[in-house]
């Protein structure tokens, strides 16, 4: 169905309390019938205001951070106590907010056996992690070259200012920090197939290199704009925009470096 356009399906996992960590997950799916019944709200949904249906992920055991017991559900969007919140994003995309209240689930709607489902929700998202950090790098790069364009142009007492030494100078430092992070995703994707701790180091060192390096790049490509670059008519303040929700999805660059320190 999701081939051939028939299915519209949506990953409800994140929670708020989560901040990163994979293996959150609050949610609970108790043992009712034949199947389970979902209680917990999931945030943070990319495509939840449009899916017609949601893979869940709620705990049939343990505590909210163990990587053991977390089952993953098949849930119909219009389910009763399924409660959806269509929420507008900084960047200008949607995400929802989810509330399960006892949801019934059906032994059919179990996609994998209950509380085994952390490997395959690492898996995808390890997959996810190179898919964004890909576009960054596509993003910082498009925001270099419009802001190396605009300085040619843009007169200054005179000439323009791209012919200043500090200008140019602000450029090439832009150009060091998109491929220093243009570096970090190629590892990463060498790291793909890893085992899951090497993987895991390799996608939260990618991370940090990705938001140091969006920060700066989507900063100085406002900076060397001037007012322009804060402006909605124009794309660079976009840009950043969408390169500061990369940087927070799925766990911040600021996130994935405590966890790094935490592990020596």
């Amino acid at each position: 169905d999701i081939a051939e356009g028939k299915a519209r399906i949506a990953l409800a996992h994140g929670e708020v309390r989560a901040r990163g960590l994979l293996s959150y997950v609050g949610a609970r799916a108790e043992a009712a019938g034949d199947g389970f019944a979902i209680n917990g709200v999931k945030s943070l949904v990319l495509g939840g205001p449009f899916a017609d249906r949601l893979i869940v992920s709620a705990r049939t055991r343990g505590a909210d951070a163990d990587s053991d017991g977390i089952g993953l559900f098949l849930v119909p969007a219009d389910a009763p106590g399924v409660s959806i919140t269509n929420l507008r994003l900084a960047d200008g995309s949607r995400a929802a907010e989810i509330t399960f209240d006892d949801v019934k689930v059906s032994s059919s709607g179990v996609l994998c056996p209950a509380g085994d489902g952390y490997a395959i929700l690492d898996h995808a998202y390890a997959h996810a992690h190179i898919a964004i950090f890909a576009e960054a790098v596509g993003v910082m790069d498009r925001a270099l070259w419009i802001t190396r364009d605009y300085v040619k142009t843009r007169n200054q007492f005179g000439q323009a200012i791209g012919s200043f030494q500090s200008v140019q100078h602000r450029l090439a430092d832009m150009l060091i920090k998109l491929e220093l992070a243009r570096s970090a995703l190629f590892r990463a994707i060498a790291h793909i197939e890893a085992p899951a701790e090497e993987r895991r180091r390799a996608l939260s060192l990618a991370k940090v290199q990705m938001g140091k390096s969006a920060h700066f790049v989507g900063g100085q490509a406002i900076q060397l704009h001037g007012g322009i670059g804060i402006t909605e008519e124009y794309i660079v303040g976009h840009l950043f925009k969408r390169l500061v929700f990369l940087d927070n999805l799925y766990g911040s660059s600021a996130r994935q470096l405590e966890l790094l320190v935490r592990e020596g």
